[in-house]
């Protein structure tokens, strides 16, 4: 938490064990990818779930304090496994009814959407040229 405070943003790796995703990591492949019934236990655990709540909101705050996202989480990979998280824990909140889980994870989503869609081209350009080499 503290480095997202500070002005600098996100400034080492440990996204990978804060913000639990259904996707393979490109580091750790599958190891880390948590399941819908895993994100739901992760959820029904109060201290797990405030964590995330409070880690989801303070992301909301700096990018709402006009901090971009790829300058508050060091990479597009942690902007977009931020995205995909919000969007699996939305998925589950919905079907838990833990509203506050709901809001946080839409008002990511909300903020993140456009910048993670802008760079989908990019990506799909650049894996085109990296496979042909």
């Amino acid at each position: 938490m503290e480095e997202l405070n500070s002005d600098l943003g996100k400034q080492s790796h440990w996204s990978w064990y804060i913000i639990p995703t259904n996707k393979n990591s490109r580091q750790f492949g599958d190891a880390f990818k948590l399941t819908f019934q895993e994100a739901t236990a992760y959820l029904s655990d109060r201290t797990l779930r405030d964590h995330y709540v409070r880690f989801m909101s303070r992301v909301v705050k700096r990018l709402d304090d006009g901090i971009p996202p790829r300058a508050l989480l060091m990479s597009d990979v942690d902007v977009r496994k931020t995205y995909e998280s919000a969007v699996l824990f939305k998925r589950v909140a919905l079907e838990e009814n833990a509203h506050l889980v709901t809001g946080v994870t839409e008002a990511v989503i909300q903020r993140l959407q456009g910048y993670v869609h802008k760079k989908e081209p990019f990506a799909l350009f650049a894996n085109i040229i990296k496979k042909a080499k």
